[in-house]
């Protein structure tokens, strides 16, 4: 079983080397440890651990009242453990929706990620326009 954490600005920095999206490591560890401080500051993020190893951290950053933006990095090692990793992710949701009162998530999703896609759709999040960020991501909303 995963045992769901408070999130520390450490543990981003641990998904980091086994991040399943790639695109983490264009930032640099300074920018990890930066992203990681903010994201605990928000009082509302998680790290999912199996045993010793982070699989993923997920959490919301409030844009404004009622309306969230959520986030998450998942280690490679999830793949290995499909089904209590996404009961995992579950809980964090669970989670947010008891202690926090968001009326909106959102959240988006780089163009050619379909693993981010699927993963998006699984926690109950739609798929809206396409012109996000340039016209390189999707944007998703749940509510």
């Amino acid at each position: 079983m995963i045992e769901v954490k408070a999130f520390k600005a450490e543990d981003f920095g641990l998904i980091y080397d086994d991040a399943i999206d790639d695109q983490m490591r264009t930032y640099t560890p300074e920018q990890i440890g930066v992203m990681g401080v903010k994201y605990e500051n928000s009082g509302c993020a998680f790290t999912g651990w199996y045993g010793d190893i982070p699989m993923g951290c997920l959490g919301i950053l409030e844009v404004r009242p009622g309306i969230g933006n959520m986030w998450s990095a998942l280690n490679r090692e999830v793949q290995n453990h499909i089904v209590i990793s996404m009961r995992a992710v579950k809980r964090m949701l669970q989670i947010v929706d008891q202690t926090h009162d968001f009326k909106v998530l959102r959240s988006d999703s780089r163009i050619g990620f379909p693993e981010s896609q699927r993963f998006l759709e699984f926690l109950g999040f739609t798929k809206g326009r396409r012109n996000l960020l340039n016209g390189t991501h999707y944007f998703y909303r749940r509510t």
